[in-house]
């Protein structure tokens, strides 16, 4: 710093503009690299979902800067002229960000990639201009496309922290609605009223979510299948002390019955519970031997529930649905994330959302569904490990070549 006090004006702009010269090609230099990551995708290989997050939490960018950067990468791989302008100072980070983010929208809007020579005119247009000039012609082009300008609209929202409420972090979300989803908010709390807890919009998003997560989380659902299970549990106890069920060495023996003509011994305990299921079939003395013929005959339909039909195998390369029950089993295994770890760090990708279930084995090479061969994948992630199985030729067609953001 005492240098840079004895230097001349002159001498002090002509050194700042060395090193904005220099931070440019940086920056380019930065954008080949991650686009080389992009490419490899190495990201997953680490641990990360996307390259949004491995920018975020590998190289420590805020999101901001993390989303201008992987736009950027976008904008580049259509038109790599951009990179060359990036360098030379006609375009900045955040005026191309804009523009990409603009073309993204209207791809989305009207389901076709708007055409390079356009997307080349748009890029010429906002050349040395500010961030704010850029903002307001792309308002403008905006303005000639009413479909463009409501889908913009819908996707504004923002998070802003506030204060603490009796220990509980409060937050300000702010995003439009359109007028038909603002009449069915207020026709719930027309509906919920009595209730006294839907006066406020913050409200009644609150019970909807309530609802909706009542019905589609998982760990909410295995917990109510749990408490089912252990009322059944609490029942079968209570008829068996009633004497209405066999015990567990019963159902063993029923389950186990080969319907041939040899003879079974009942035990003291087994024979009274099957004499209390079917009266004047066994006796409850200390030692019964009766035919299995008998058995088989006698208890007959209750042997057919505890045999259920085994499933016949499932064919190579056949893809069948995957139960509910088992998704819901290897959700809860996997704590309700990708359970993807880095072999080398031992980090674990722990992605909550765009979740997969990825086989183990895949279908194609033999894998069936069960609980043993299921995991919990992100969609980046499931594809990585396609990758690995299937090599990258084969997969390059299902792989979006996109940048993710």
């Amino acid at each position: 710093m005492k240098s840079l006090q004895t230097v001349s004006n002159q001498v002090l702009v002509e050194s700042l503009h060395l090193l904005i010269s220099d931070e440019r090609k940086l920056l380019t230099q930065i954008l080949e690299h991650l686009a080389e990551v992009h490419r490899r995708r190495a990201y997953l290989e680490m641990g990360y979902s996307s390259l949004f997050t491995f920018c975020v939490k590998e190289l420590n960018y805020t999101e901001s800067q993390a989303q201008r950067r992987v736009l950027a990468l976008r904008a580049i791989e259509a038109m790599p002229e951009i990179g060359g302008k990036l360098e030379s100072g006609k375009l900045s980070l955040a005026t191309v960000s804009l523009a990409q983010s603009h073309l993204m929208a209207r791809e989305k809007v009207e389901g076709n990639p708007v055409s390079l020579p356009e997307c080349a005119q748009i890029f010429s247009a906002i050349e040395e201009k500010s961030k704010r000039e850029v903002e307001v012609y792309l308002a403008n082009q905006t303005a000639e496309n009413p479909k463009l300008a409501k889908h913009l609209l819908s996707q504004k929202e923002s998070v802003r922290p506030l204060g603490s409420i009796e220990g509980e972090q409060q937050f300000e979300l702010r995003f439009s609605v359109s007028k038909s989803l603002l009449d069915k908010l207020r026709r719930i709390q027309d509906l919920t009223s009595h209730t006294g807890k839907t006066r406020k919009f913050a409200e009644v998003i609150e019970y909807m979510n309530e609802i909706v997560l009542e019905k589609v989380d998982p760990e909410r659902v295995n917990q109510r299948i749990e408490s089912r299970r252990i009322q059944r549990i609490e029942v079968r106890a209570k008829k068996r002390v009633e004497g209405k069920t066999p015990n567990s060495e019963s159902r063993k023996l029923l389950s186990t019955l080969s319907g041939d003509s040899s003879e079974v011994v009942l035990h003291g305990e087994v024979a009274s519970d099957l004499e209390k299921t079917f009266p004047g079939k066994c006796s409850s003395d200390s030692l019964n031997v009766v035919s299995g013929d008998f058995l088989a005959e006698s208890l007959g339909e209750f042997s057919k529930l505890l045999k259920p039909k085994p499933a016949g195998p499932q064919k190579i390369g056949l893809r069948k649905h995957v139960a509910n029950r088992l998704k819901r089993e290897v959700f809860r295994e996997d704590g309700g994330r990708c359970s993807y770890v880095d072999p080398s760090s031992g980090k674990c990708c722990g992605e909550t959302r765009y979740l997969e279930i990825d086989h183990r084995t895949p279908v194609a090479v033999g894998g069936i569904n069960v609980d043993t061969n299921l995991r919990i994948r992100c969609r980046g992630h499931n594809l990585f490990e396609a990758v690995q199985v299937f090599g990258a030729e084969k997969m390059n067609r299902y792989l979006r070549q996109k940048f993710e953001s």
